[in-house]
């Protein structure tokens, strides 16, 4: 913490330790000072405590996220243990997915019935987050069990259960196979890709298609990109005059925005004819503003030369068509208009406690 210089010339510091919550000893400096001293093994060290705070470990989940003029955002709505890092990335995701909301509501763009499409996206996520944090806090724990290590071991048969680690023939592989196994699992905590950018919107401001199908997938790792609505846009290089830019840095207008192919001149016109203020149309394809080296684009999106892709202004896809329909104009006005349709939001019954 610095003090009156930093590094190892830093004479404040902060030391963390563990301990149960019924632990009365964790309010005393002399019990902390002696557990600084054992950590370091410097048995006469000067140590002086400013101060003792008690973080308690807790996954929790507000039952609802608005209450009238009221919103419920990061911390405010859900709490979880750091593991896994996703407490800002959950915080982040709330503030992204009302503000554009709140905005257009306050710019009579939409009524209020959007502002219930929050709770209803945001709060599945946060469960999941939350309950993944608090595994991977577990899981810690399956390490020390694999190596044989436990709170009540001595220092002598601590040592001995680690020795065992390198030891040779079927003990050793055995304590070897357990360690790998556990690792691996305590390793998913930093391959969470899914839980990071792949969070899906599956009911709210957004018309579902059943295209995707996330059985046999692993929820926590396994991303897949892809143009269904309720998830995240996914990137593609787009090529404009030589330069290269991605469709996610497209779709960050703050705006609708939406993606037609070479075949897409009835959208053009729809958009047009419905003048929206908040409409940008980005045309895609040979001969187009921007032109996709590969097929990427074209697999990614999931429709055809003539169908067409609108993205939110918080970057996840509000609907999709295939290719052509016999209305444009009245199918994509419908289409902008799913962020005014009234949605009962149902409260999830399973979440976590403390």
């Amino acid at each position: 913490m610095g003090g009156a210089d930093w590094g190892q010339g830093a004479d404040e510091w902060v030391f963390s330790l563990a301990a149960t919550p019924d632990d009365p000893a964790t309010f005393d400096d002399e019990y902390t000072i002696g557990r600084v001293r054992a950590a370091l093994g410097i048995d006469d060290l000067e140590v002086r405590v400013h101060q003792i705070s008690h973080w308690r470990l807790e996954s929790v989940l507000a039952d609802r996220y608005r209450f009238g003029r009221v919103f419920l955002v990061g911390d405010a709505a859900h709490r979880h243990p750091p593991t896994g890092g996703l407490g800002m990335n959950s915080a982040i995701g709330d503030v992204h997915n009302l503000c554009w909301k709140l905005a257009a509501v306050l710019a009579s763009e939409a009524n209020d019935s959007l502002l219930i499409s929050y709770e209803q996206e945001r709060r599945p996520v946060a469960l999941r987050n939350s309950k993944q944090s608090l595994a991977n806090f577990y899981q810690h724990g399956e390490i020390d069990a694999a190596l044989g290590l436990s709170a009540d071991l001595s220092p002598a048969a601590g040592w001995e259960a680690v020795g065992e680690l390198f030891a040779e023939g079927p003990v050793g592989d055995a304590k070897r196979e357990a360690v790998g196994r556990a690792a691996d699992d305590k390793g998913r905590e930093f391959r969470a890709q899914n839980l990071e950018i792949g969070y899906t919107y599956t009911g709210g401001a957004l018309v579902a298609d059943a295209a995707f199908d996330p059985s046999g997938l692993d929820e926590v790792c396994e991303y897949v990109a892809g143009a269904w609505p309720g998830h995240r846009v996914p990137h593609a290089w787009l090529d404009r005059r030589g330069e290269q830019v991605s469709t996610v840095d497209l779709a960050a207008r703050g705006s609708f925005v939406l993606f037609v192919g070479t075949e897409g001149d009835p959208w053009v016109a729809a958009a047009e004819a419905i003048d929206h203020p908040g409409l940008a149309v980005i045309a895609v394809g040979r001969g187009c503003a921007y032109e996709a080296p590969g097929d990427r684009w074209a697999a990614l999106r999931g429709v055809g030369p003539a169908g067409a892709v609108l993205v939110r202004p918080d970057q996840h896809v509000a609907w999709r068509s295939e290719g052509r329909v016999d209305d444009p104009t009245g199918t994509l006005s419908a289409a902008i208009a799913l962020r005014t349709r009234t949605t009962r939001c149902r409260l999830l019954s399973e979440e976590p406690r403390d």
